[in-house]
C-alpha cells in the first residue's frame, strides 16, 4: 500500500496529506499499516521515497523525529528511506546516518564518466552492529541489459599470501562452537574440557595448587607466575 505525500505535498486537495505536519503524517502510515495485520501478520516495514522531498517543505529535525517514531513503533519491523546527498548539506546526511544502522550508497566509478552516461559505479555498504562495532563492504556494479553484476571490489593489498577467507573456510568458520558458547539444541551442555555441567542452581570451583608444598591458606606463588 502506498501513502501518496507526493502529489499533494501540502495538503492543498487533502488535508491528511500535509507532509508539514508529521505527526498527521505518522498516524496515516501507522493506520495505513494497520491493513496488512489482519492478513496474519503483526508487523509491517515502511519505505520512505523520498526524505529529500520532504526536506523541501519541512524541517529537518521534524523528519528525523518522523523516522525516529516510525522506527520504534512496535508494529514496524523496518524502515529504509532514501535520501540525495548530493542535494543537501553534510549536517543533513550526518542525521540521517546517526539513526541508521546500514547506510548503503551509490557513487559513480569516475566524476568523469558521469557527464557521459556511464553504466558502472560503486556500491558502499556500512553496517552499525549493537555491540559498536562497524563493517563497511565496497563493491562495483555493472549495469547491463539482463540486470545489475556486482563485483568485490578487494581493498587489501596485493601480497603473496591470501588475506581472505574463501567461501569453504567462512562456512566452516560459521559452524565452529567456542568452548565459551553453550550448545544446547536439547542435549547436554558441556563445558570447556568435556564434563557436563550441573543443573541450574548449581556451581563448582576446581582450584589447581601450584605446588604441593603449598598450604590451602598460602598466598605465595613458586612458579612467580601472578601478579601477587
Amino acid at each position: 500500500k502506498i501513502l501518496d505525500c507526493y502529489s499533494d505535498p501540502l495538503g492543498w486537495i487533502r488535508q491528511t496529506k500535509d507532509v508539514r505536519d508529521t505527526d498527521k503524517v505518522l498516524s496515516s502510515v501507522i493506520d495505513l499499516g494497520r491493513g496488512f495485520l489482519g492478513q496474519g501478520k503483526e508487523r509491517f516495514a515502511v519505505a520512505i521515497d523520498s526524505v529529500s522531498d520532504m526536506l523541501r517543505y519541512t524541517s529537518l529535525s521534524a523528519v528525523a523525529s518522523l523516522i525516529n517514531n516510525l522506527r520504534s513503533h512496535v508494529q514496524v519491523s523496518c524502515m529504509f528511506w532514501l535520501l540525495h546527498s548530493d542535494l543537501h548539506e553534510s549536517r543533513a546526511s550526518s542525521v540521517f546516518e546517526y539513526i541508521s544502522t546500514i547506510i548503503a550508497s551509490l557513487e559513480p566509478e569516475n566524476l568523469f564518466w558521469l557527464a557521459q552516461n556511464s553504466h558502472r559505479g560503486k556500491f558502499n555498504v556500512r553496517l552499525k552492529r549493537r555491540n559498536g562495532r562497524v563493517k563497511i563492504t565496497h563493491e562495483e556494479f555493472h549495469m547491463e541489459q539482463i540486470g545489475i553484476k556486482f563485483v568485490n571490489h578487494n581493498l587489501l593489498p596485493k601480497v603473496q599470501f591470501n588475506l581472505q577467507l574463501s567461501e569453504k573456510e567462512r562456512a566452516d568458520r560459521a559452524n565452529v562452537i567456542l568452548p565459551f558458547e553453550h550448545q544446547g539444541n536439547g542435549e547436554s551442555i558441556l563445558i570447556y574440557d568435556g564434563r557436563q555441567s550441573l543443573s541450574e542452581g548449581k556451581g563448582e570451583i576446581h582450584y589447581i595448587r601450584d605446588s604441593d608444598d603449598e598450604h590451602p591458606d598460602s598466598d605465595e606463588d613458586p612458579d612467580d607466575d601472578l601478579e601477587i
